[in-house]
């Protein structure tokens, strides 16, 4: 009797050390998942975080209207303009330079309108007048222009505030001539076609307004014909140069 409860009890202390194993084990094991479970959730979350970041950053690459709305914002439109402007003329001929020794105001209103990109159409009208002496009888002379001008314009937008350009073009030309000489007539006119370049640079200021700071030269043939008979016809070159500052309005 005595050796069957001994032996009962070795069976019973041998299952529960099974028992006891067995539940260590397994305790081990679910810890075990948890703790890898607990460890890829921070870095799955870092590594969405890091991804959802970059796309945010660089944009949505299925999404077209992105970089069209990004190379819109950064391209710069070239606008329409209207200016009044006031410039140094000076003769480049050196005949006229020994008659009209001295410069004057050159007056001017020109307009600009963008016809493609960088393109635009240029227009002005222009007043200048000269006062001098002869160069035989030293009487006094003067000449009055009404330049026309029409050409291309190409600017180049340097910054968002800043632009240079080139304009050129052909130009017509109304002068009259006053002399106080006797042995000329008193008064001469004629017109002709001559042509003009021009560049400077905008600086673009709030409320759209601008200053233009620009130079110009021109040039144009112009024929005097008298009306007195012992009188010859004579030709004039009315070549200049122009430097000057202009207020305007870039619309």
């Amino acid at each position: 009797m005595y050796g069957k409860l001994s032996m009962l009890g070795k069976c019973i202390s041998r299952s529960h050390k099974e028992l006891f194993l067995t539940m260590v084990l397994t305790t081990s094991i679910t810890q075990a998942s948890c703790d890898l479970s607990d460890f890829s959730t921070p870095m799955e979350s870092s590594q969405s975080t890091q991804i959802n970041s970059t796309m945010q950053a660089s944009g949505d690459p299925s999404d077209p209207s992105q970089p069209m709305e990004s190379s819109q914002s950064t391209q710069i439109k070239v606008q329409p303009t209207l200016e009044v402007k006031n410039g140094y003329f000076f003769f480049t001929d050196s005949k006229m330079r020994k008659v009209y020794d001295q410069g004057g105001w050159d007056l001017q209103l020109s307009g600009s309108y963008p016809i493609w990109r960088w393109l635009q159409v240029y227009g002005s009208v222009e007043y200048l007048q000269r006062h001098g002496k002869s160069l035989k009888g030293h009487q006094k002379t003067s000449i009055w222009e009404v330049p026309l001008s029409l050409g291309l314009k190409s600017v180049i937008t340097i910054r968002s505030e800043v632009q240079y350009y080139i304009t050129l073009g052909p130009r017509y030309v109304f002068v009259h001539q006053h002399n106080d000489s006797s042995y000329v007539d008193k008064n001469v006119s004629n017109s002709g076609i001559g042509g003009f370049v021009n560049t400077g640079f905008n600086f673009i200021l709030r409320r759209h307004f601008l200053i233009d700071v620009f130079g110009e030269y021109s040039f144009a043939k112009i024929r005097f014909h008298p009306d007195k008979k012992q009188v010859q016809g004579r030709s004039v070159q009315v070549d200049g140069l122009t430097f000057g500052l202009g207020l305007g309005y870039a619309f």
